[in-house]
């Protein structure tokens, strides 16, 4: 196995530039949700939407890519199976932010004026969690002796984001609000703190694979 992760230089690279696409798609959604929380519907959040749609997309092909290369390397499962299962686990986050933004611009959503600090709030620490996990991610074909610390970061972010989410929704529905719009927030603010949860399970995995090369 120690083979795989020090010899296959065209996978590593490949892994990291897809960890790089992936910070991009990370770094457009947070500029557009934070536009779409200041100013609603702008053209610039619009814009951003779009942008991230495209980054979401180039994760996809790099991901397509990597599995071909790594399937034609006809590496041993086990090895091979860490990977997949990795790049299976991150690819999720990107797809997330993507349609989280796709949903608020497709139903011309406002941001909700009675937790738009809350739910700001639960943003910026969504983003730190993800951030946390690529940087962790890109020490998988190097020392991994970092990991566990980091894993223990995204758990802790993880479980601010948990109280975060709780507490908005609460406060969502002891508003004024109509019930239907109660509703509709609340699915946006469980999307959002579905991507802490997301990079959580991916911070498991990275546990698991770094164990394993200990």
């Amino acid at each position: 196995m120690e083979f795989f992760w020090k010899r296959n230089k065209r996978i590593q690279q490949s892994f990291g530039d897809y960890l790089e696409q992936a910070e991009l798609c990370l770094h457009s959604f947070e500029a557009g949700m934070t536009e779409w929380l200041l100013y609603s519907q702008t053209q610039r959040y619009v814009d951003l939407t779009f942008q991230t749609s495209r980054e979401e997309s180039k994760c996809d092909d790099l991901r397509r890519s990597i599995e071909r290369e790594i399937y034609e390397k006809s590496l041993i499962p086990d090895s091979r199976g860490d990977v997949l299962g990795l790049l299976e686990s991150l690819d999720k986050i990107p797809n997330r932010m993507e349609s989280v933004m796709r949903e608020i611009h497709v139903m011309r959503m406002s941001p909700p004026p009675v937790i738009d600090q809350q739910l700001a709030h639960l943003l910026t620490r969504c983003c730190a969690t993800v951030e946390t996990l690529i940087e962790a991610a890109r020490s998988i074909f190097g020392d991994m002796s970092g990991v566990r610390e980091a894993v223990k970061k995204i758990d802790k972010l993880e479980s601010e984001c948990d109280f975060i989410q709780h507490s908005a929704v609460a406060a969502l529905f002891a508003s004024d609000l109509e019930l239907a719009e109660k509703m509709l927030y609340r699915e946006i603010v469980r999307r959002v703190g579905s991507i802490p949860d997301l990079a959580e399970s991916v911070g498991d995995r990275l546990t698991i694979t770094s164990a394993k090369r200990l």
